[in-house]
Parts: structure tokens; sequence; C-alpha cells
């Protein structure tokens, strides 16, 4: 869910580099076909990750060899298409997983280094001085 402080595609541009391994994630843990994938991410707070964006996401895994597909009959409708990961895509979802880690770790390194701290007092510093309020004997 976009916020209104959120600088105009930012959170699109960060789920561009991560669609890949969610969709792969929530696979892996369950085989699943496009529409309930987008479902679980709009509940999941990724509305941003609609239908178009994952059924993409799917056919070019598909083609990359990350995940398979195979038609499953529906009961009250056309077949769906289940995705599967293939031994490939859990290789490439670990490895996704761990590089996304050290990223979000260096990430965050720097921002809470480039928090900002206060100024320490210098020697001499008047603004820094203790006051003299309350000080019978000064």
């Amino acid at each position: 869910m976009v916020t209104r402080n959120e600088p105009t595609g930012t959170r699109t541009q960060w789920l561009k580099g991560v669609t890949g391994l969610i969709l792969l994630s929530l696979l892996d843990a369950e085989p699943s076909y496009g529409y309930e994938l987008a479902e679980r991410l709009g509940a999941a707070g990724l509305r941003d990750l609609n239908e178009a964006t994952v059924y993409g996401a799917l056919r070019r895994m598909e083609a990359a060899g990350l995940v398979e597909s195979h038609l499953v009959a529906s009961p009250g409708g056309p077949a769906r298409r289940y995705y599967t990961v293939t031994r490939a895509g859990r290789a490439h979802r670990q490895a996704s997983a761990d590089q996304w880690r050290r990223f979000v770790s260096t990430v965050d390194g720097i921002l809470s280094s480039a928090e900002p701290t206060r100024p320490t007092p210098s020697a001499g510093s008047e603004a820094y001085a203790p006051s003299s309020i309350g000080d019978e004997d000064a």
C-alpha cells in the first residue's frame, strides 16, 4: 500500500527487483495459479503486484526454467494454470534470498550510520556550558 509521504514510484521500483523472489518463495511453499498469487499478495499488503505483473513474471520465470506449469480443471470455470518451482528455481530463490538479505543489511547499516547525531560539545563552548540558574552559591 502506498502512503502519501512516499516518493512516487519508489515502492514500484523496489518491488520490480524482488517480484521473482517473492513469487518463487510463495510457490516453493505451495503450487498455485496466477490469480490466487495476486490475491495472496494483495492480502499481504502488496497490492502493487497486480494480476498483470504476476502473470508477466510467471511467464518470464517459466521461460527461464525457474517454474513449470500444468493445467488443472476448475469446477467453476476454465482450467487453471498451476505453477510449481523447479530445482533450478529453488536454487535461484535461495541465491536471491541470500543476496536480498545482504542488500537489506547493507542498506540498514548505511541508514543507521546516517542518522542525525547531536554535536559533541567542545571545550569552552558556551552553548554547552552548565547553567548557573538555581545555583545560589555561584
